[in-house]
């Protein structure tokens, strides 16, 4: 009887085994699913080249700098004193996708009746978050740092306050690039040196010079 139990507890344990390997065999092989490929997002720091040389031109404006800031296209403009300029700048740090910060010097020179050399360097914060920049790309800029001049220029002397050499250099731009090509802007540069009110040797007057210009940004130096 021992014998017979015994039998009967293999033959059931055989066939427990059995039905678990055979079920585990017809299971369908083991299903993956693809994984999305990485999103990249377009960033300021790859919004063209990190280092840029930019080239302007234009004339220096009696009209005040708010004026000229919103109603740049009513300038008063002195067509005796031309202004050229030219800057190299390098973009330093990102900041999220659409705020760029970037280190310039620069120099220029007002020809004509002032006979003015200027040096300057800057810190810029760039935005070009704009909706439309895919079908033109467009950054605005804001500028804060120092700027010398040779001499004070007969333009700013006969100001009130008598002009400085070292004033603060605020020049604020809005470029404009085809979004397949941004390494090509169009520059439009309020150039501007005060005395911030008279932070400056009690200057509050300055030099307000409306200017175009073109810049070219590349990646190797």
């Amino acid at each position: 009887m021992a014998r017979i139990l015994c039998g009967v507890v293999a033959g059931v344990v055989a066939l427990a085994l059995g039905g678990q390997v055979a079920l585990a065999s017809d299971l369908p092989p083991e299903t993956t699913f693809p994984i999305d490929e990485p999103v990249t997002v377009e960033t300021a720091g790859d919004r063209g080249g990190d280092w840029a040389v930019t080239v302007y031109g234009g004339l220096v404006s009696e009209n005040k700098f708010s004026r000229l800031l919103f109603t740049p296209w009513d300038a008063e403009v002195d067509e005796d004193t031309p202004w050229l300029g030219l800057s190299l700048s390098k973009r330093m740090w990102t900041w999220g996708e659409d705020i760029a910060f970037e280190l310039e010097g620069g120099a220029g020179y007002r020809f004509g009746d002032e006979k003015t050399g200027e040096f300057w360097g800057a810190l810029y914060t760039r935005y070009d978050g704009f909706f439309w920049n895919d079908t033109i790309y467009t950054t605005i800029a804001g500028s804060t740092g120092l700027n010398y001049a040779t001499r004070v220029s007969p333009f700013e002397r006969n100001k009130r306050d008598g002009g400085a050499k070292l004033l603060h250099y605020f020049a604020p731009e809005i470029t404009f690039a085809d979004p397949d090509d941004k390494n090509l802007e169009l520059v439009v540069r309020l150039h501007h040196r005060s005395g911030v009110f008279g932070l400056f040797d009690g200057v509050s007057s300055g030099t307000n010079t409306v200017t175009l210009g073109l810049r070219k940004r590349f990646n190797t130096w």
